[in-house]
């Protein structure tokens, strides 16, 4: 076991072991092996945007997980004939423009029917509320972040937006997209946002122009789409709060109920609830 933790804390204080390697020694740990590491590796508070390849990996490890590409929409799902409207970014500023590009993502997935006010959503501008959105316990290890927006159910309490997410979405300036850069904080924002939430949910990076990447856990596995175009996206985000999502502000899954086992959104969220406490 002290071999593996060492090659571990190499890997992770000098980079100096090839990713391969470490993929590698992560297909042959236990569990247990693999929780220690974890311990090892993160400090008792880390942020989300800083989870390295090396720890989202061994999570979904842990999870039994594994990442697959999402199926393109069936012709029975909804889809519509609408076009986005590309956010501008006029001054290149992800910070500074992120409340006009709130407004904007909203007013764009009303078009997709995404129906906000008081029959369906909310959507929130996260830099305006001042709080952590994540702030989860997994393996006696704190993962704390934030989002920039959120659709969540649009009776929620502002303290309570965590635990009823539906989708949460991260921006990031076109020429800072790169999906291979923020790949790993955007598999842990995915399963930080199913430890936190009563619901399950999706994950959205986007550009506002051009770019656009989904993850959903479905039964054991992250489906991630690369999205050909922001129609695309929207009309996936959109199949999801219509036809994926209940609107209720209380809703709590009972995982010990039978349909559960049923429902593939409910199984994945189910298996990460197992390894986080309640107290997040």
């Amino acid at each position: 076991m002290a071999a593996i933790l060492d090659f571990y804390w190499l890997a992770y204080e000098t980079n100096k072991i090839n990713v391969r390697d470490i993929k590698r020694v992560l297909e042959n740990i236990s569990e247990q092996d693999c929780t220690l590491t974890l311990s090892a590796l993160a400090v008792k508070e880390t942020s989300i945007s800083k989870l390295s390849y090396t720890i989202v990996d061994a999570i979904i490890k842990l999870l039994e997980m594994n990442i697959i590409d999402g199926e393109p929409l069936q012709l029975n799902e909804i889809t519509t004939n609408v076009n986005f409207s590309s956010f501008n970014w006029p001054y290149n500023d992800e910070e500074r423009e992120s409340p006009q590009a709130c407004k904007h993502l909203k007013l764009e997935l009303g078009k997709f029917r995404v129906i906000f006010g008081l029959n369906g959503y909310k959507f929130v501008d996260v830099h305006a509320n001042k709080k952590h959105v994540f702030n989860i316990h997994f393996k006696q290890r704190i993962f704390k972040g934030d989002a920039d927006a959120l659709i969540i159910p649009y009776k929620t309490a502002a303290d309570g937006c965590a635990l009823q997410l539906r989708v949460v979405f991260e921006f990031k300036l076109p020429e800072n997209m790169v999906f291979e850069k923020y790949r790993d904080s955007f598999y842990g924002e995915l399963l930080c946002s199913l430890a936190m939430s009563h619901h399950p949910c999706l994950t959205v990076l986007t550009d506002l122009r051009t770019q656009c990447f989904i993850d959903r856990c479905i039964n054991e596995n992250i489906h991630v789409w690369a999205c050909d175009n922001m129609n695309e996206g929207m009309n996936l985000i959109s199949n999801f709060a219509i036809r994926h999502c209940n609107p209720s502000e209380r809703y709590k899954c009972d995982f010990n109920a039978d349909y559960v086992n049923t429902d593939t959104d409910l199984v994945g969220l189910k298996i990460i609830k197992k390894y986080t406490s309640d107290d997040g």
